[in-house]
Parts: structure tokens; sequence; C-alpha cells
């Protein structure tokens, strides 16, 4: 019986320890979206990037990024991010936007985070973020990479 009752305990904590493992989730990291030919901004210019939300994970965290990759960094860029949700991956609602104002990276870096976005997900939602220039700087071409992370939050409520 106390055999059991230890076996018992240890299986307790076992879960209890996956379930704050899971809940601080240090092993995970965003996933780059496959850079292509056509995600750079030269001039005025869009960029899409489309990709769909997993089953069983309820929250998305999304991060643009923009890097320099020809031309002086110091070069400006100004426009819009805009993130659109959809079901059936046809019609696109937008769900967040950010404004990019005369943006300029400072220091030695290459790039900047352009807009982050963080929000809750039905299983199987559709995602596109479109990052559209209004200025038309000639120096300069821009790399636009879009990461997401998904996130299950797991309740302690079974236990």
């Amino acid at each position: 019986m106390r055999k059991f009752i230890y076996a018992l305990i240890a299986i307790a904590m076992s879960m209890i320890n996956v379930a704050i493992m899971a809940q601080s989730s240090p092993f995970s990291t965003g996933y780059l979206i496959p850079v292509a030919k056509g995600d750079t901004i030269s001039g005025v210019s869009t960029v899409t990037k489309s990709f769909t939300a997993t089953a069983g994970y309820n929250t998305v965290a999304v991060q643009v990024n923009l890097d320099t990759i020809k031309g002086s960094p110091h070069d400006t860029i100004s426009g819009k991010v805009y993130l659109q949700k959809s079901i059936d991956g046809v019609y696109y609602t937008v769900t967040d936007s950010t404004t990019i104002s005369s943006k300029s990276v400072i220091g030695g870096a290459t790039g900047f985070n352009a807009a982050y976005y963080s929000h809750a997900v039905a299983d199987g939602s559709k995602y596109q973020l479109i990052v559209k220039s209004t200025t038309a700087f000639k120096k300069c071409n821009w790399l636009v990479r879009v990461y997401y992370l998904e996130r299950k939050t797991i309740t302690s409520s079974g236990f």
C-alpha cells in the first residue's frame, strides 16, 4: 500500500512539473517563415507573408523584422504593417496594424523590429502579414522577415 501511495505522489509531482515547464516553455522559439524572392522592399512596394495556426494552440505571437541588405542602414523607411486573419484563407479581416514612420537603424545594427502582435487563436486560423512601404527611397533595400510563435496555455485544474 505504501508503494502505491508513493507511486501516486511521484506521478502527481511529475505531472505538476510538466505543467510548470509548459507554462514557462523555455524551449520555445519563434519560427521564421522562409524568405522568398519577393520579400524585399525597395521604393513604394508591398510584401505579403502567410501562415496557418496549428490546432491545439490558443495564442500566437508574430514579429516582423526589417533588415537592410543593400545601401546605407541610415536610410529611412515609412509605411505600415497589417496583420489579417481569416478562416477560409480567401477573405481576410485586418485585426491589427502598426505604422512605420521614418524609421531608420540606430547604431551598428542592420535592422529593427517593425511590428509585434499577440493574439488569441482559433484552430486552423489563417494569418496574413502585409508590409507596405510608402516612401520612395532609392538607396536601400529592406528584407522582410516574419517570425511567429504559437503558445499553448496549460492550466492545473486537473490536479
